[in-house]
């Protein structure tokens, strides 16, 4: 019985991962497990930041795009943020509400309802490259909830890029 409890938690431990990687530092490293995460979507991403400027990251939600993934974009602004994705039927970008929403300071990325990412600073290559950051992903339950809450606060401030979808 102590065995089946000891193999048991182990699992557990195994199967929930929480990683962080401190930015500037470990840049590349950041930058390849976000993309590996994006690219592992097999029906939703949800993005929130403030400006998304990265190749590799832009290349791995184009790959979804092929793939038929729902992607949801959401910034306070539509510079640099993937205006150049809503000609595709499963992307949809929201802008937030500058007046009413405080500003976005953060990255939030929900892959799945099962992997959040979260990230003190824009998608972008230069913020990511000298701003002192913290990114982490986990795939536990509390994460997603929290990040839901976050979603759900962050889109009562926003309105669609696009009044009607191609």
């Amino acid at each position: 019985m102590k065995t089946l409890l000891a193999i048991l938690f182990l699992s557990t431990v195994l199967h929930t991962a929480n990683i962080s990687y401190i930015l500037p530092q470990r840049y590349d490293d950041a930058v390849h497990h976000l993309s590996k995460q994006i690219k592992k979507a097999k029906s939703s991403v949800t993005i929130i930041s403030t400006k998304i400027d990265n190749y590799t990251l832009k290349k791995a939600i184009l790959s979804l795009i092929k793939k038929n993934v729902s992607i949801i974009l959401s910034s306070s602004s539509d510079d640099d943020v993937g205006t150049e994705l809503v000609q595709y039927s499963n992307v949809s970008l929201y802008i937030l509400d500058r007046a009413d929403a405080m500003p976005l300071t953060f990255s939030l990325i929900i892959v799945d309802d099962t992997t959040t990412c979260k990230l003190s600073c824009a998608l972008d290559e230069q913020s990511m490259r000298t701003t002192l950051s913290l990114l982490e992903c986990s795939n536990t339950k509390y994460a997603m909830k929290d990040a839901k809450k976050i979603i759900k606060t962050a889109m009562q401030y926003a309105s669609p890029y696009l009044k009607e979808h191609f």
